[in-house]
């Protein structure tokens, strides 16, 4: 059983010590379901604060949905009538809907309980459980008294919490909180709603003034935050929630505020449905970036604090001679330390040698490590990157080799479709044809909410265009033949305490591409295709003299 749920995927998964079952099994009858209780665990993960904890359980229950219907009924229920904070349940009823068919035997079993959640006071939880259960019976949205800020729209006699003063002073940070976990829903939901973003920080503002609220903060940075390094976890803690949480309420009084101006709805159902969704947040695509994980390449990572190769760049940057260690070229600017390591042929391009693409080429690769500092005496942790990627370099071009070797990037070039396929012809000077984001712009809230992971890889248009890729699945590029391009990403090297949430020190996302289709870009510019080893770090990291 446990090889077949969690099977062998690298040589690193092999343990030290085979498991053996302690005694044959005699046959004997198993209490309950143990398939279901199976189910159950997989989602309990879904309860934890951490954003990370929330993304797996999340992708577990995707491929429950796909793989095991009837057995992940109980747990979905189970699921939904424990969950209490409205964003968690969002994001489970929305991958539910995303699901479509395949989802039928989950509702079945849960019409009872999306039955409860559509008379839920939270505007987009109760607009999804609608939508869930079709043509079955549901409960009309109920009242909702509407929020001054509602009443008020458009007028300067709004009241003000003492948390805000009237020049627009925010002492305690609420504009800041709700713009980061709401700003971008705001914006979308604010013409449908006129006041709604006045409403939710006001809620919010009284939200976060009062004693429970400090209270359950303080017992949740105990449990997940590193006091010592006073490191903030990557959690969903009691601010974000309570954003959500005025979020959804506030909405909720939307069509008393109408009816109040002389605007009645006169179909509240559809209404609140359509500002439902504005104000999602889709786990879309943080659940299918965790899918893209899988264990890390043995490619060399970002230097550690120390390594010679920091002294060695820096060498380089001051003109000085670099010893054994082979640098193209470096730079000191203002603490940061940028250099070209080496430029081969992009036939020296790494093989995937297992996982999911085992037999693909690394196109490109970027980690990012994070380095403790020599002394814990609240001094910051130091931050170095390393990039490998393929680019069109002209023979004996050395422009930029102090330069990344990829361009600025957007998510979205994994789902845009091109209107036409180009041309084969390469561009007559160097540039790189990968991108990279490191701000993920595209996710808008989710940032925030379920968390994305940066910096990440994106195609340029002329390497889409070159190939003939049309958007398959999610992260992945497709031709003619099926799977051409994809994005897989890892996180490693876990700091982990009995007194905080374990948090990775090395991050990385790879490209890689189907073997034949690197052999038929080689073609597109022999010669002038180049993997070029790229690292940049805080100077703190080189070694003391």
């Amino acid at each position: 059983m446990i090889a077949d749920r969690a099977p062998r995927v690298d040589p690193s998964d092999d343990p030290e010590v085979p498991y053996t079952p302690p005694e044959p099994d005699d046959g004997g009858e198993l209490p309950g379901d143990l398939n279901v209780a199976f189910a159950v665990a997989s989602l309990a993960g879904l309860a934890h604060a951490a954003r990370e904890q929330k993304r797996r359980s999340l992708v577990t229950a995707e491929v429950l949905l796909n793989e095991r219907p009837v057995e992940a009924g109980p747990a979905f229920k189970t699921a939904l009538l424990a969950l209490s904070d409205p964003a968690t349940l969002m994001w489970l009823l929305r991958m539910l809907e995303r699901a479509g068919d395949v989802a039928a035997p989950v509702i079945d079993e849960c019409a009872a309980a999306l039955a409860e959640l559509a008379g839920r006071p939270h505007l987009t939880v109760r607009a999804l459980a609608r939508r869930l259960l079709g043509d079955r019976e549901a409960p009309p949205p109920p009242p909702a008294e509407a929020d001054s800020a509602l009443l008020n729209s458009g007028s300067s006699g709004l009241w003000l919490p003492s948390d805000i003063s009237p020049g627009g002073e925010d002492i305690m940070g609420t504009d800041e909180l709700v713009n980061t976990v709401a700003g971008v829903r705001l914006s979308r939901a604010q013409p449908l709603l006129p006041g709604l973003e006045d409403a939710v920080r006001m809620r919010v503002a009284a939200a976060v003034g009062e004693e429970g609220h400090k209270k359950r903060m303080n017992t949740q940075l105990d449990a997940y935050a590193d006091r010592i390094e006073k490191r903030w976890p990557d959690a969903y803690l009691a601010p974000d929630e309570a954003v959500e949480d005025a979020l959804q309420r506030a909405a909720t009084g939307g069509r008393a505020a109408r009816l109040a101006q002389g605007l009645p709805v006169s179909d509240p159902v559809a209404w609140e449905d359509q500002l439902a969704t504005a104000l999602l947040d889709d786990p879309h695509l943080p659940v299918a970036l965790e899918a893209t994980r899988q264990p890390r390449p043995e490619n060399a990572p970002p230097p550690h604090r120390g390594d010679p190769l920091w002294n060695a760049l820096r060498a380089r940057a001051e003109g000085q001679p670099t010893g054994d260690t082979q640098v193209e070229a470096a730079v000191l600017d203002d603490g940061l330390l940028l250099g070209t390591l080496t430029v081969e042929s992009a036939e020296t391009a790494p093989i995937m040698n297992a996982g999911r693409y085992g037999g693909w080429r690394q196109l490109a690769t970027v980690e990012r490590r994070t380095s403790p500092p020599p002394n814990r005496n609240g001094e910051s942790d130091s931050v170095a990157e390393r990039l490998r990627a393929v680019e069109l370099r002209d023979s004996g071009d050395l422009r930029a080799l102090t330069l990344p070797p990829v361009a600025s990037g957007d998510l979205r070039a994994w789902t845009r479709r091109l209107r036409s396929r180009g041309s084969l012809i390469a561009p007559t000077q160097s540039q790189p044809i990968v991108g990279r984001d490191s701000d993920a712009v595209a996710a808008g809230d989710a940032r925030e909410g379920l968390g994305i992971q940066t910096p990440l890889l994106t195609p340029t248009p002329w390497l889409i265009a070159t190939l003939g890729l049309q958007p398959g699945a999610l992260f992945q590029l497709d031709d003619d033949v099926g799977p051409a391009l994809a994005l897989i990403t890892w996180r490693t090297e876990y700091e982990t305490s009995d007194y905080h949430l374990a948090w990775p020190r090395l991050l990385g996302a790879a490209m890689v591409i189907r073997g034949d289709l690197f052999d038929r870009l080689l073609g597109v510019a022999p010669g002038n295709l180049v993997l070029r080893d790229f690292v940049a770090g805080d100077v703190g990291l080189c070694a003391e003299p």
